[in-house]
């Protein structure tokens, strides 16, 4: 008799034990989602941050400096050319009255082959049959120097083609 004697009830065992069952599933499920959440966190914060969607991201940096580096060097420019425009501009009444000055002593046989204006001065080729008008135009020169209108004359060069006399004169203001 004494082996039919069962002192815990069956329903208090069943009860303990259907209530730890309940207890593992929330457990499990608990942490099932909690795996589940940090692999796709993981995954997100390695698909975000991943090496080809940095280099990806850095190229396309790279690629928006550049137009920014293109554009910027074309301001420069633009810059510098209006610079030298203003320069030019802010020179030419200078250089007008300078081409005036040195017009006015050529006479009817001499011909200005060339003229050209630099930063430093002035330098024309001249030809002429005589070397009287030769004479007349550097001594025009000579004039501009005592009024201080131009500082220097330098004879680059002078020569005989067989009909005409050419001479260089560099003009430094």
């Amino acid at each position: 008799m004494s082996a039919n004697i069962n002192l815990i009830s069956r329903t208090s065992l069943e009860d303990s034990k259907t209530s730890r069952q309940k207890k593992l599933k929330n457990y499990s499920f608990i942490l099932l989602f909690l795996v589940g959440f940090a692999s796709l966190l993981i995954f997100l914060i390695n698909y975000r941050f991943s090496v080809n969607y940095v280099r990806k991201q850095q190229q396309d940096l790279i690629k928006k400096i550049s137009i920014y580096d293109e554009t910027a060097l074309k301001i420069i420019l633009l810059n510098s050319r209006l610079s030298e425009i203003s320069q030019v501009l802010s020179d030419r009444p200078k250089n007008t009255g300078l081409v005036r000055e040195i017009v006015k002593g050529q006479t009817g046989s001499l011909v200005m082959d060339e003229f050209s204006l630099d930063a430093n001065g002035t330098t024309v080729k001249l030809s002429s049959r005589s070397l009287l008008s030769l004479n007349e135009f550097l001594n025009n020169l000579l004039k501009l120097i005592q009024s201080k209108s131009i500082s220097s004359i330098n004879i680059n060069s002078f020569s005989y083609d067989g009909t005409s006399y050419l001479m260089e004169v560099a003009i430094i203001k």
